[in-house]
């Protein structure tokens, strides 16, 4: 990640000639001095403009430059002003890895001030002709598309943009213009907020937040999405762990079957799958549905290995078997009618509880509409009287205590919760009677199948009655048919079922490992490496500070809040110190992110711009260890700006024996330019 600047043009076709300002940039520190209104900031703003980032300053996109690059120049000894005719502005950069390119974006022009042409190559400091390419800045597109220019520049410069929410609900990149406030800090308002002045237009969420984390490079938004990630994934599984179950019930219903130890949800179902077992009804008797198989195929097995009986071979069976069954088909309709009417009852205590419940949650919501109308300071709120008991609903007389009788009246507190004790009473109560109502209803299926199956047995030995003696008897073929049927049935749902249950428990482990990994993020989404790296930012700053003279209180009294400004015992610091501190807090913010760059992996473009950073009359001695922090950047192949007028001569005896590029303009800084030989004109 870098960008260094390498140089600056702008020009200007007048009606009476060209004009123009030529500022090279080196690594390290670079001071430039004029004296006020004479270019310093229109320099610094053309930097901006060159590279479509005139955003940062606010919603409306104008033109960051004045007057000497839009309208009229002013003259050196001149009362004149030429009308400005067309312009442009020109800018060499450098990336960290050694590529140059050169942007080229007019200001005053018959075509669009969108368009930015980017040559590849130094078109300033070189003389190759060298190839262009077109982009687009301002549309929608330009941070994302091949075309788009801060699309091209984020890839120049490093940067893979993450994509962040905003208040509308959408996603959006975060923007190349919403970070450059951490970098640029512009005259005019640049210096009144800490960390920086961001821009409001975009509606990022937490905007000062995920810049600092982006600059940084801390893994917080990557956890904050990790964290998301999960946590829908959890609501993913737990969604189809309960529709496979709910398959699963459903497919035992089908099959006469019922599943023991099931687990009704995802959260512990890993450690219990292993214990759920299918049973069914196997004439009259209940099996697990692995024995009932065996069983049934030994029972098959054994019946085809003899002759099928005659009518007159199964006689003396038949009229027992006859009775036994019709016996039996009685008390199965008896046990059905007696399970139909525990349902009835069943769900008339379902609807009361329900209506109960309606009821309570409309006086609980009465009761909070009154206690917010109380919080709000109102004397007259209150619960209306409607004669009913609070627990059982019956109409009751006010009267029930003689007249004079002062009860204690609950307050409005405890009446929520009251009816909140209630209404969890009442909840619980309603889930068991839909529990109730499904059990019963599965019990209704299943006696409803051994009805049929009686029915059409005595069927089957009624025929073998009136049957000729010699002929099959149909009531034998019938039952082989059925354990026949029944086998294969049983077949088909076992394997069903062993898939589904296979399906659940990988659905559990993936849940449980799903679970876990939200479990093991950091709650605050920063890991060890960021709490390492925020702790050496805030020792930088402390330093600094410390050399800066801040004397509102002890350095060391600063720590960082949640979104990274500077606090003191959870206030913000810049309420707390002198405008002239406050101005030293903004020096050592940063360039402690510069810093940190330094020793520590992060998103750092290397660079620094300040235009006046000598701002509230911060005193001198501050600022001269403001410059002496500054030049180091050039150890580390960084780059800071400033743009000053301070005293020239103070400022030359502070920036003695420091290495340091020091460009001076006496006058006017956009002149009157010879032409003729002029590569980059406007």
């Amino acid at each position: 990640m870098g960008l260094r600047l390498r140089h600056v043009r702008l020009r200007a076709q007048t009606e009476s000639g060209l004009f123009g300002a030529d500022v090279p940039f080196s690594k390290g520190l670079n001071v430039l001095w004029a004296d006020n209104t004479k270019g310093k900031s229109t320099t610094l703003q053309a930097v901006i403009y060159a590279l479509g980032f005139e955003k940062m300053f606010g919603a409306s996109a104008d033109l960051p430059l004045p007057y000497a690059m839009t309208s009229y120049v002013e003259e050196d000894g001149s009362t004149d002003h030429p009308a400005i005719i067309h312009s442009a502005v020109w800018l060499e950069i450098e990336n960290a890895v050694g590529e140059i390119v050169t942007v080229r974006r007019r200001v005053r022009t018959e075509g669009s001030v969108k368009l930015i042409t980017v040559f590849f190559g130094p078109a300033l400091t070189g003389s190759a002709a060298l190839r262009s390419q077109d982009y687009y800045v301002l549309d929608p597109g330009a941070a994302t598309r091949e075309v788009g220019f801060h699309s091209f520049l984020a890839s120049f410069v490093g940067w893979e943009l993450p994509i962040v929410s905003r208040y509308n609900g959408l996603e959006c990149p975060l923007y190349m213009e919403a970070l450059f406030p951490l970098f640029y800090v512009e005259q005019k308002s640049g210096w009144s907020e800490i960390p920086a002045a961001f821009p409001t237009q975009f509606g990022i969420r937490e905007l000062d937040r995920r810049a600092v984390e982006f600059i940084l490079a801390l893994h917080t938004h990557e956890n904050e999405l990790e964290r998301q990630r999960l946590i829908q994934e959890v609501a993913d599984l737990k969604a189809s762990w309960l529709g496979q179950r709910q398959e699963l019930v459903g497919l035992a219903r089908a099959h006469r079957a019922e599943i023991e130890r099931l687990p009704s949800a995802a959260d512990t179902a890993f450690e219990e799958m292993a214990d759920v077992v299918l049973s069914v009804d196997i004439h009259g008797q209940s099996l697990y549905l692995d024995r009932a198989v065996t069983e049934l195929t030994a029972r098959i097995r054994d019946a085809q290995d003899r002759e099928i009986p005659t009518s007159s071979d199964v006689a003396p069976e038949v009229t027992g078997r006859l009775e036994a069954l019709t016996q039996a088909l009685a008390e199965q309709t008896a046990l059905r009618a007696s399970i139909l009417r525990d349902q009835a009852l069943e769900q008339a205590q379902l609807g009361a509880v329900l209506e109960r419940l309606a009821a309570i949650d409309d006086d609980l919501q009465k009761n909070k509409d009154v206690q917010k109308l109380q919080a709000m300071g109102s004397k007259t709120a209150a619960i209306e009287n409607d004669h009913l008991c609070p627990t059982c609903d019956q109409p009751i007389e006010d009267t029930l205590l003689p007249q004079g009788t002062v009860g204690v009246v609950m307050s409005i507190d405890d009446n929520i919760a009251y009816l909140s004790a209630q209404r969890a009473l009442f909840v619980r109560m309603a889930d068991q009677s839909r529990a109730a109502v499904a059990v019963q209803s599965r019990q209704i299926g299943i006696v409803d199948a051994r009805i049929s199956e009686t029915a059409a047995e005595i069927r089957l030995l009624r025929a073998d009655l009136i049957a000729p003696g010699n002929a099959p008897s149909e009531s034998a073929i019938g039952a082989r048919l059925r354990d026949e049927s029944r086998l294969f049935e049983l077949n088909d749902l076992r394997e069903a079922a062993n898939e589904k249950l296979e399906a659940l428990r990988e659905l559990a482990a993936e849940f449980s490992g799903a679970k876990l990994a939200l479990q093991r993020l950091p709650k605050d989404n920063l890991s060890v490496d960021d709490r390492n790296k925020l702790e050496a930012f805030l020792k930088l700053v402390r330093e600094q500070l410390g050399q800066y003279g801040f004397s509102t209180f002890s350095p060391s009294e600063i720590s960082l809040s949640d979104n990274y400004r500077l606090e003191k015992e959870g206030f913000l610091i810049r309420f707390q110190a002198s405008a002239s501190d406050g101005i030293r807090l903004k020096w050592a913010y940063q360039l402690g992110l510069l810093e940190v760059a330094r020793t520590r992996p992060t998103n750092h473009l290397g660079l620094v711009i300040f235009d006046e950073p000598r701002q509230q009359e911060a005193a001198k001695a501050s600022f001269e260890a403001l410059l002496r922090r500054a030049a180091a950047a050039l150890e580390y192949n960084q780059q800071v700006i400033f743009a000053t007028s301070e005293d020239r001569s103070e400022l030359e005896r502070f920036l003695e024996g420091l290495p340091v590029n020091f460009n001076v303009f006496e006058g006017w800084m956009i002149k009157r330019i010879d032409d003729s030989g002029s590569d980059q004109q406007a």
